[in-house]
C-alpha cells in the first residue's frame, strides 16, 4: 500500500436485501452488519494483502428487512495500515462503520491474559429453538455451558457454544456473524436474578427490547486461526447500565483456545419497534 488520501469508490461495493433471518430484537445482529462490512472491504482493489484489526460500527436508524447498497472511502496512513469508512444505506443511510486493516506482520502472538473455563462443546446438551425467537437463533444450534447447578464456569460471563447450521466457518467475516447472537447480557442477567430469588419461572417477567447503538469489534487473534471454525465459545457479559443504555462486552473463541473477538456494544432500551419491508417477504 502506498500513503494517499481520501477517494470514493464508483458504485455500490454491495448491494442486495438484509436477511431477515438474522434479527434479533428491532433489528439485524451486530454481527451480520460487521459481516455486510468486511465483505464489501474485500471487494475493494488493492487490499487483498492487509487483515481486518478492528470495526467501529454506529447505527444511524433502524433498518428493514428490504434492499440495501454499501458504499465505502479508502484513507490510507503510514505503516501500512488503511481505515475504510464504509457506509449502509436504504436510500438513506441506516449505519456507518470504520474499519482499519494492516499487514501481517512476522512478530510472535501473546496469548490472551485470561481464559475462560468451559468444558468442550460435547459436555453441554443442545438447545432445542422453539417457535418465537428471534430470526437469528436459526442459523445457530446452541449449547449453554453452565454447570450441574446452573451457574456459569465463569462467575459474572454467560457462556453458549454455537456452531452455525449452514456448515464450517471460514475467515473473519464468517467469525463476526457470531456476535450478537445470543441473548443479550442484560437478559440473561435478569433470569438469573430471578433464578437466584428462587421464584417460580411463572412470575419472570419480559425483559425491556434494546436496540442496537453501536459496536467496536477487534479481531484478536493471528490469521490463520479464522481458518477454521466449526465450533465457537460466545462468551458476554453486562459491564454496566445507566440511562436505559447497556455496555456489553462479547468475546469469541475457538474450541482451540483462540481468542477471535474481542467487542463492546452499546445498546438502548426501547419499546418494541417493528420495520417491516415494503413488499411481503417470500
Amino acid at each position: 500500500m502506498t500513503d494517499a488520501h481520501a477517494k470514493q469508490t464508483s458504485g455500490a461495493l454491495l448491494a442486495g436485501r438484509l436477511n431477515f433471518g438474522w434479527w434479533a430484537s428491532n433489528g439485524p445482529t451486530a454481527g451480520y452488519l460487521v459481516s455486510l462490512v468486511l465483505e464489501s472491504v474485500g471487494r475493494l482493489p488493492g487490499l487483498d494483502s492487509v487483515t481486518p484489526r478492528s470495526v467501529e460500527l454506529r447505527i444511524v436508524r433502524l433498518a428493514a428487512a428490504d434492499d440495501f447498497d454499501v458504499t465505502a472511502a479508502i484513507a490510507e496512513a503510514a505503516g501500512g495500515v488503511a481505515t475504510v469508512s464504509v457506509t449502509l444505506a436504504q436510500r438513506e443511510p441506516f449505519a456507518t462503520a470504520s474499519v482499519q486493516l494492516g499487514r501481517r506482520l512476522a512478530e510472535e502472538s501473546i496469548a490472551p491474559s485470561h481464559r475462560l473455563s468451559a468444558l468442550p462443546p460435547d459436555a453441554y446438551a443442545e438447545m432445542k429453538i422453539r417457535p418465537g425467537l428471534p430470526p437469528v437463533t436459526g442459523q445457530f444450534t446452541y449449547r449453554p455451558a453452565t454447570n450441574p447447578d446452573g451457574t456459569s464456569p465463569q462467575p459474572g460471563w454467560d457462556l453458549v457454544w454455537v456452531s452455525p447450521r449452514s456448515g464450517q466457518y471460514s475467515g473473519h467475516g464468517h467469525t463476526a456473524k457470531i456476535l450478537d447472537c445470543w441473548y443479550p447480557a442484560s437478559y440473561m442477567r435478569a433470569v438469573r436474578e430471578h433464578l437466584g430469588r428462587a421464584q417460580p419461572p411463572s412470575e419472570l417477567s419480559q425483559p425491556a427490547a434494546t436496540n442496537l447503538l453501536g459496536a467496536h469489534v477487534e479481531f484478536t487473534s493471528p490469521h490463520e486461526a479464522y481458518a477454521d471454525l466449526t465450533n465457537a465459545l460466545l462468551a458476554s457479559r453486562l459491564k454496566s447500565s445507566a440511562d436505559g443504555y447497556q455496555f456489553e462486552q462479547q468475546e469469541i473463541w475457538s474450541d482451540r483456545g483462540e481468542l477471535l473477538v474481542d467487542a463492546q456494544i452499546v445498546r438502548r432500551q426501547e419499546r418494541p419497534q417493528v420495520v417491516r419491508s415494503a413488499e411481503r417477504r417470500p
